[in-house]
């Protein structure tokens, strides 16, 4: 009988983990009104030939609880089909490689909804629930896109997320079961450790600043803090739905998601595919897209089920 009590002890700490996790995961589900309305703007066609739909998306946002709007550029694939890939953009907002990927899988057979962004995006703050309002937004309005998308019919969603928008759609994977594959480019796990850590100029302004403000002695006590004050941890739901088919695309000298975190979230996803690129953040990026693209529209063809209704 005493031989139990290590094991116990042992398992009390990942038990009480668990627990929190479930409820935070319900406070997650709870902040989601999946309700919306659609607006449409202006068409247009791209270089590669695609029709291109502007539309306003009008839901709840989930901090708030009033109406907020998501603006989301649909690229319609050339060829009639159920697929479709929603596409968000890193920190910045959507760029020209955001918009190639679109034009590359529209080309493809695959209409892209590309989220150029949402109210309260970029809000800023030395309070760090900032972190929780800013993931719950984000999963908010990507949900909010996805019931858009089955609105207009299709039934086979992936997502596709470029830094900070590969950190939000690891969020996505655990909480949208209708996503069916994602690709994940330079993101990571452990958020709270890449905010701690990353040497992206609007991270290093922040963390000067609330060094200063709250006193922090050392950079650990910052991490400490995050930790703590972080319950939005996309990380801590990994799993939580089945696992999704998901190609990974990591850089081996990061320093604005740092490398250990981007293999982290390969390894806990159980990558399908696992691209490994020389270079920085930056770097990888742009090669991700110059020699990488057309693996990730066959990829997206390869897991998106095909098929007209």
């Amino acid at each position: 009988m005493n031989l139990l009590i290590p094991s116990l002890l042992t398992l009390a700490p990942a038990m009480t983990s668990a627990a929190a996790n479930y409820d935070d995961a319900s406070r997650i589900e709870r902040s989601y009104n999946p309700e919306i309305e659609v607006q449409k703007g202006r068409s247009s066609w791209s270089l590669y030939g695609c029709a291109i739909d502007e539309f306003q998306i009008v839901g709840q946002d989930p901090v708030t609880l009033l109406e907020r709007t998501v603006s989301v550029s649909l690229y319609r694939a050339k060829e009639e089909s159920r697929r479709a890939v929603v596409i968000l953009p890193p920190t910045g907002g959507v760029n020209i490689l955001d918009q190639g990927y679109a034009n590359e899988l529209c080309s493809r057979g695959i209409t892209v909804a590309l989220v150029s962004g949402w109210e309260h995006q970029n809000d800023t703050s030395l309070d760090f629930n900032m972190h929780n309002d800013g993931a719950l937004r984000a999963l908010s309005a990507s949900r909010h896109v996805i019931e858009f998308l089955q609105v207009k019919g299709f039934r086979s969603v992936g997502i596709l997320g470029t830094s900070v928008g590969a950190v939000a759609s690891s969020l996505v994977l655990s909480f949208e079961p209708r996503i069916s594959s994602a690709v994940l480019i330079v993101g990571g796990a452990r958020f709270a450790d890449i905010v701690a850590e990353s040497d992206e100029a609007g991270a290093l302004a922040l963390r000067k600043s609330r060094m200063t403000a709250f006193a922090f002695k050392t950079a650990e006590e910052y991490r400490q803090a995050l930790r703590k004050e972080i319950w939005v941890e996309p990380s801590n739901f990994i799993g939580r739905l089945s696992l999704k088919d998901a190609l990974v695309v990591s850089a081996d000298g990061d320093t604005t998601v740092p490398t250990l975190y981007q293999l982290e979230l390969a390894r806990t996803l159980n990558a399908t595919r696992h691209i490994r690129l020389r270079g920085n953040h930056l770097q990888a990026i742009k090669n991700t897209f110059w020699s990488h693209r057309g693996e990730i529209a066959d990829f997206f063809l390869q897991t998106l089920a095909e098929g007209v209704e």
